[in-house]
């Protein structure tokens, strides 16, 4: 099961990364209507959070020596999902002109601070 679910991981961020390809050499996102936008922004956002996820299952199979569960994958997931909010909330607060320096401190506390919420009731 969970080399399924990596297999399925690792075949949604080559397609993502494929469409994010498309989009930049077909289709000018800075001049297109809103779809082709939001879907610009949602394949970058899958293609880091898998990407993101892949990264940190390996480091907590390397880190548990190989003795991981599906729960690792669920939990990596979270994190790199938290991850991507992170770097499009950064794009978006470059969009509209905000101090990026603290506005990323606090978007980063934000996330943090959800994700050892979420940690402290699942555990």
């Amino acid at each position: 099961m969970k080399n399924i679910l990596i297999i399925i991981l690792f075949l949604v961020f080559l397609i993502s990364s494929v469409i994010i390809i498309l989009i930049l050499n077909y289709i000018d996102p800075f001049t297109a209507n809103n779809i082709i936008i939001y879907s610009f922004l949602f394949s970058i956002f899958l293609s880091i959070s898998t990407f993101f996820t892949l990264i940190i299952y390996f480091i907590k199979k390397v880190h548990y020596r190989g003795q991981v569960v599906i729960n690792h994958i669920s939990s990596s997931f979270r994190q790199s999902w938290f991850i991507a909010m992170f770097f499009i909330g950064l794009w978006f607060f470059e969009k509209i002109w905000v101090p990026i320096y603290f506005s990323a401190f606090l978007l980063f506390i934000l996330l943090l601070s959800i994700e050892l919420f979420i940690q402290n009731i699942i555990t």
